[in-house]
């Protein structure tokens, strides 16, 4: 029985990340009209925040090894009107000595925005946008929208669902 215990522990303590680090990405956001993320493991948040002039991400990566932590960031791309927010984590597997990387996300833009998502791993939560969202997710993780003015399309192999409340145009999940 107190091997077992011990067994349990010790799983329990090695899935957890053993290294850490705060990430943030910021881009002024005028002139912006669409933003695309493209999340990896880890939970991604975005939120619309009215009077927002900038595109902030922050993050808390996470890492069962410092060459992987090192590894996780967040690269910016603006190309006219557009910009894209891509989450860089490496692609490792969990082991008995390493949790897998993450990154857990949150991005606030202004919410006139229209909002693409490509996403693998991990919970999906956007609030308070006024035009489209579209989110392309696959992998695990649940999926909640609320306060969406434009349409919702949503396409998903997760078996978790979609939770979507207050979306004021056409919604279409696949």
């Amino acid at each position: 029985m107190l091997t077992a215990l011990a067994l349990l522990l010790a799983v329990e303590t090695l899935s957890d990340c053993q290294e850490m680090a705060n990430r943030s990405a910021s881009v002024p956001a005028s002139g912006i009209q669409r933003v695309i993320v493209i999340g990896r493991a880890g939970f991604l948040h975005v939120e619309g925040r009215p009077g927002a002039t900038a595109i902030h991400a922050e993050g808390r990566a996470c890492a069962g090894r410092e060459h992987l932590l090192v590894a996780i960031d967040f690269k910016t791309t603006r190309n006219g009107s557009e910009l894209t927010i891509e989450a860089m984590v490496p692609n490792e597997l969990e082991t008995l000595v390493a949790a897998a990387p993450r990154l857990d996300v949150t991005i606030t833009v202004p919410p006139d925005v229209v909002l693409s998502i490509a996403d693998t791993t991990g919970a999906i939560e956007v609030h308070n946008l006024r035009r489209n969202v579209d989110i392309a997710a696959h992998g695990t993780g649940p999926i909640v929208v609320t306060d969406v003015g434009g349409d919702l399309t949503v396409h998903s192999n997760r078996r978790s669902g979609v939770d979507y409340r207050r979306v004021a145009g056409r919604v279409s999940i696949h």
